[in-house]
């Protein structure tokens, strides 16, 4: 090995003075360093682990923002189809009041009909009953008026029922 060193240019005493200023320089550095990466990678644990626990609080804020939100929504499905089964009583309601309403309305047109009907029967009736004594006292006036014969008596009561009808 003597050989290659010398092959090579080096010396046992350089080697041995480098190896030794490099253990020096990696303990030092070491003792020097120690501290301030120590700090350093503490630092970066605690913002690590703040960052997972902010993570943790922002999903569990998520999962009961989630769950208000579907209470929310079932409570609002809830209500709309109570809204929506209360708007369909009223206009069933409101239906059922119409046509009462109509009902009454449509009685009442009938019965008023009806005595009209009724009022103007009579009413005919007596124009009839009327007229009848009228045609009748005219054909007895002209029987009487005259001396006819049997046949121009018919004749005459005839006239009279066409004139009526």
């Amino acid at each position: 090995m003597g050989d290659l060193l010398e092959k090579l240019g080096l010396d046992f005493g350089t080697m041995l003075f480098h190896l030794i200023n490099l253990v020096i320089i990696i303990v030092a550095g070491a003792l020097l360093l120690r501290k301030p990466m120590s700090k350093m990678m503490r630092k970066q644990n605690q913002q690590l682990a703040d960052i997972v626990d902010e993570n943790k609080r922002l999903k569990s804020e998520e999962e009961a923002i989630r769950k208000k939100g579907e209470e929310l929504i079932t409570l609002a499905r809830k209500e709309a189809m109570s809204i929506t089964q209360t708007a369909s009583k009223k206009a069933i309601a409101n239906a059922d009041e119409i046509i009462e309403k109509a009902n009454e309305r449509a009685k009442g047109i009938v019965d008023t009909a009806r005595k009209e009907a009724a009022g103007e029967r009579e009413r005919q009736r007596e124009i009839f009953r009327q007229t009848v004594t009228d045609t009748s006292l005219e054909i007895a006036e002209k029987i009487l008026m005259r001396e006819v014969k049997e046949k121009d008596n018919k004749r005459i009561v005839d006239e009279c029922i066409k004139e009526l009808f």
